[in-house]
């Protein structure tokens, strides 16, 4: 089935706005809609970077302070503890007839990126100089831009600013040994001594930038999927099956409503190789709660786009086909760091042997969820951007992060009709239950 047949296009001021419901959500309708979400476990996955649980915390705290002024609600975020995987803090939301409680744990794996970004600078520059050669040679580059030309352009973002910094260094060595040469100020030998100290200092303020600016974030960050995508990164492998068996055991507590898995950028891979690991952990355990996979700003395309990669498409074809979970994949055009307008499983050539169920593709205007004045500061940011799917509105829209993970509708309300969900909460944020289709 064509993820982009049913194409629910909305009016008005958030015109450019919409949902692609690409297939039915696999809960049952009166399991979908007949309860209202009193409790939610959230795991959520973070991207490739450096920062930290604290640090995502602080981020957690100030942002859910907007969302809950936003919709005139009620709200406290507890302190944090920590758990076998993670840290773990909660908030408890209230509104004028619902209240919610939701446990949010932060899988770390905070350490794995660090200890790739320790590699040495200089070995750095002729590895990405050789992953970019190997993804032209296979093939890799050309199906990223037919997948999404918006981030095929992105992924060459740390190619073009390192290949830049070493250019720029050996331009400014060549031209001041030539001019000290003509000017006869220093014999040939010494002047060259002088431009290659000066081409080595404009190398070194080259790589600090490049770190300012995440170009070799980014290019580690590229190695690192293609690398795992073949099998060759075992740390990060236990890491999601450690991910996988905790999900696991908060599926058969049975003590929440719903279970949202949260895996955002390069965290989106992992969420689906660890929930379809948690599915085969889950085999046998007939009754499971509402189980969401919800991949927001998420590369995963990039590793299911490898031309040797396996895991990630059978992770994918599991999901694809199950009817236990629902997956939300939620892109953004604005966001250059996502695969836009992407269907994880036609674009990546996966074939099903069973009916596909997921995932439900929902399409975000990062414009309509911020003010003019919010939007125009910040709509140049790449990052910002790409961060604000899990970061509060300052408009009530029909994409907001914190009324799904703190809110009392199920997510899978939101997946189905969007719409439905945003108007289900009136101007003081009372609840009402969206009804049964017919």
């Amino acid at each position: 089935m064509n993820g982009r047949a049913n194409v629910n296009r909305l009016t008005g001021q958030d015109q450019n706005a919409y949902a692609i419901v690409a297939l039915s959500c696999p809960f049952p309708e009166t399991a979908m809609v007949t309860n209202t979400i009193r409790r939610r476990h959230v795991f959520y996955i973070k991207g490739y970077d450096r920062l930290e649980a604290p640090e995502y915390y602080h981020l957690f705290q100030r942002e859910y302070a907007r969302f809950v002024k936003l919709w005139h609600l009620y709200g406290a975020v507890a302190p944090t503890s920590t758990s076998v995987v993670g840290t773990v803090w909660s908030a408890e939301t209230s509104g004028p007839n619902w209240s919610v409680l939701t446990t949010y744990e932060f899988l770390e794996w905070n350490d794995i990126v660090v200890r790739d970004m320790q590699r040495s600078r200089w070995l750095r520059f002729p590895r990405t100089w050789l992953y970019y050669l190997e993804l032209l040679l296979d093939g890799t580059l050309v199906r990223v831009f037919r997948a999404s030309w918006r981030f095929g352009i992105f992924l060459l973002y740390p190619l073009v600013a390192l290949s830049s910094v070493v250019a720029f260094s050996v331009t400014v060595g060549w031209w001041l040994a030539v001019g000290l040469v003509d000017t006869a100020m220093f014999r040939p030998d010494v002047a060259g001594l002088v431009a290659a100290l000066s081409m080595f200092v404009v190398l070194i303020a080259g790589m600090s930038a490049a770190d300012r600016y995440f170009a070799t974030q980014l290019a580690e960050g590229w190695m690192w999927c293609r690398d795992w995508a073949r099998g060759k990164r075992a740390d990060v492998t236990a890491r999601t099956e450690t991910f996988a068996q905790r999900i696991a055991e908060k599926i058969q507590a049975q003590d929440v409503d719903e279970i949202a898995v949260v895996g955002h950028s390069a965290g989106g891979a992992m969420a689906i190789w660890a929930l379809a690991r948690c599915l085969e952990c889950c085999a046998g355990f007939r009754a499971i709660p509402r189980v969401v996979l919800a991949t927001v700003g998420s590369v995963h395309g990039l590793a299911a786009l490898y031309s040797r990669d396996k895991a990630t498409k059978e992770a994918i074809a599991q999901l694809a086909t199950s009817e236990r979970i629902l997956w939300v994949d939620f892109q953004a055009r604005k966001d250059v760091i996502n695969f836009f307008d992407f269907d994880s499983v036609a674009d990546a050539g996966i074939s099903l042997a069973q009916p596909r169920r997921n995932p439900v593709i929902f399409l975000v205007s990062i414009r309509d969820l911020l003010s003019d004045a919010f939007y125009s500061l910040r709509r140049w940011n790449v990052l910002r951007v790409h961060h604000q799917f899990i970061m509060a509105n300052t408009r009530r829209a029909r994409y907001d992060y914190f009324m799904m993970i703190c809110g009392p509708s199920p997510m899978a309300i939101w997946a189905r009709d969007d719409w439905a969900a945003l108007t289900a909460f009136d101007g003081t944020a009372a609840y009402a239950e969206p009804p049964n289709d017919p």
